[in-house]
């Protein structure tokens, strides 16, 4: 009867250059699988829009205080998006990349988060929730 062994085999370090390589081909795959013609499909449905405008107000007024929707208070979610979304458009300009740019920032955390969730027992309806919510 043979035994095995548990132990993995001993292996080489990679060199600085494969590490480069491997970084490289790691950051292009995420840059084409959510960056790349971020534009194309533009703003979807009738709330990517409307959080856009929001944000775009805030930063064009001033007021970080009191998202606003054609000049009227817009309370039914936390600003926190619209904080980020109109210093993105500061920092890059008002565009419907940029709009897109934060849902896509997005998606990784939220996916990480439904991952860690799920190894610890929870319910991915429960987390596909705070990432679309109910308007």
């Amino acid at each position: 009867m043979n035994q095995t062994s548990n132990e993995l085999p001993d292996s080489q370090p990679l060199s600085p250059t494969a590490r480069l390589l491997w970084i490289a081909l790691i950051l292009s795959t995420l840059y084409f699988s959510y960056f790349h013609n971020l534009a194309a499909l533009g703003l979807v449905g009738p709330d990517e829009p409307r959080y856009a405008w929001i944000a775009r107000d805030m930063q064009e007024t001033g007021d970080w205080i009191a998202p606003r929707l054609y000049g009227k208070p817009w309370f039914e979610k936390p600003p926190l998006y619209y904080w980020s979304a109109a210093l993105s458009f500061k920092l890059f300009g008002v565009s419907e990349t940029t709009a897109g740019f934060l849902h896509v920032a997005g998606d990784p955390g939220v996916a990480g988060f439904v991952r860690a969730d799920q190894a610890e027992g929870g319910k991915v309806v429960e987390i596909a929730e705070i990432e679309g919510g109910e308007d």
